[in-house]
């Protein structure tokens, strides 16, 4: 690997490093930012990517309840604070949050 190679490889490791790491998943603001009636991708752009589908998941030892039509979806970040957010066919229904700054 030459010289000019072998920099480009160690800039792009340390852009995608510092991609991965620093700032969380979901804040306190973008928590506040999501309302009622909202779509997902409504949602999703406020916090800046897909969260992660709860339907049927088992979450410490529970089953995720589901009516039908409604989906649930969960961001978390490193240090466990996350956001929840209940959708009724696309709709936001209801928001939730644990320790979100």
């Amino acid at each position: 690997m030459k010289n000019h190679e072998r920099l480009l490889f160690i800039a792009i490791a340390c852009i995608i490093l510092s991609a991965c790491g620093g700032k969380d998943v979901v804040t306190y603001a973008e928590f506040r930012q999501i309302q009622p009636n909202m779509t997902l991708a409504d949602a999703e752009k406020i916090v800046g990517h897909k969260g992660t589908l709860l339907e049927g998941q088992d979450i410490d030892g529970a089953i995720v309840p589901t009516l039908p039509g409604e989906k649930i979806y969960f961001w978390e970040n490193k240090d466990k604070s996350n956001l929840n957010i209940a959708l009724m066919y696309g709709h936001v229904i209801n928001t939730a949050q644990t320790g979100l700054k």
